[in-house]
């Protein structure tokens, strides 16, 4: 996710191209552990985004509710969302409902409460590019990448494995587990 990230952001300010299309089946990973962003079949200049209509193309659990509508604001931020959402998917094995099915209130849960190991920060910053509306959500794939970062460095607490009874005369006893 960071390193296309850091690639969406090289797009985004250097060519001022919106890729629109982020999903797990376009990221491929090359035996040289080189990562590709594929398939820029529905990607905008932002010039072509001033234009009234934008063509209706989405996947389904990847793209934000302004991909829905063919006047939607789109802009970095659109695949700010997907990424996120490209990440959610990577580490839960889950999509996150469809954004028109969430704007109706059907929800996910979030990272840090389904004991993949995703810490706190991570999560959060998840949620975050995962907001509906596009103002409240991260605005640049940079700052999402560079959040995503340094919460993948907090250095993590060494958990340590325990045997704990929770039921009958005993309950509440732990014995440590070598």
């Amino acid at each position: 996710i960071y390193k296309v990230g850091q690639a969406l952001d090289i797009v985004h300010e250097k060519a001022h191209i919106y890729h629109r299309d982020i999903s797990p089946g376009n990221i491929i990973i090359l035996k040289d552990g080189r990562i590709k962003l594929i398939d820029f079949g529905n990607a905008k200049n932002r010039s072509q985004m001033k234009s009234k209509t934008l063509s209706i193309v989405y996947k389904p659990g990847f793209a934000p509710p302004e991909q829905y509508e063919s006047n939607g604001t789109q802009g970095a931020y659109t695949d700010v969302y997907a990424l996120a959402s490209t990440y959610y998917y990577i580490v839960s094995g889950k999509r996150i409902p469809e954004a028109p099915l969430r704007l109706q209130g059907k929800n996910y849960p979030k990272l840090k409460n389904m004991n993949l190991g995703v810490n706190s920060t991570i999560s959060d910053v998840v949620d975050e590019a995962l907001e509906l509306d596009y103002k409240q959500r991260i605005q640049t794939v940079r700052k999402f990448v560079n959040v995503f970062y340094e919460g993948s460095c907090v250095k993590k607490q060494k958990k340590i494995p325990y045997l704990e009874i929770i039921g009958g005369d005993n309950k509440g006893k732990r014995w440590r587990i070598p």
